[in-house]
This record gives structure tokens, sequence and C-alpha cells, in this order.
């Protein structure tokens, strides 16, 4: 596992894509012997792809860089549920936290 700043070096010297570290983020939470399936409520897998596929190699610090938010923030559209089952049909949020 990379750190953080090593991670950056990769992405700044492009021996690493943004595309590449997002995939194996989404491997590591699909994989059954982890634990992705608990850690997770949803996971933007298309989104996620699609914006690492715009990252450009010398762009602000962190860009590239997978992050997750935890279900007690607020996302645009989506219903935020703190991790419970009596939240799940509250109206999605109408702005990003």
């Amino acid at each position: 596992m990379r750190s953080l700043l090593e991670t950056r070096q990769s992405l700044l010297s492009q021996s690493l894509s943004a595309t590449d570290l997002v995939r194996t983020c989404l491997d590591r939470i699909a994989d059954r012997a982890g634990e992705g399936a608990r850690a997770f409520i949803r996971v933007h897998a298309e989104s996620a792809l699609q914006q690492a596929a715009q990252v450009k190699p010398n762009s602000a610090p962190l860009t590239g860089i997978p992050i997750s938010i935890k279900d007690l923030f607020d996302l645009k559209g989506e219903v935020t549920t703190a991790g419970s089952r009596l939240l799940a049909n509250n109206p999605p949020a109408e702005h990003d936290a």
C-alpha cells in the first residue's frame, strides 16, 4: 500500500493513472475477502471512472486521489441515511454539504 504522498508522486510522474488508481480502489471495495461490502453503502463507480479519465497529471495536489464520503454528509440528489434503514425513505438532499 502506498502513502498519499507516494500516490501523488506516482500520479505526477505518470507511472500511475488516476483511472488505474480508481480501478484498484473499486476492486478492493468489491473484494469479497475484504470489508468493502460492509464499509460502503453506495459506490459511484461509473462517475468515479469518468472523473478519473479527465484528470490532468499536473492539476491541484490531491486531484486524482479517490475519496469516500461518509453517509452523514449530504450529496445533492442522494438520500443521507447515516447508515440507518430508518432514514432510507427520506427525500434526497437538495444540496451538497
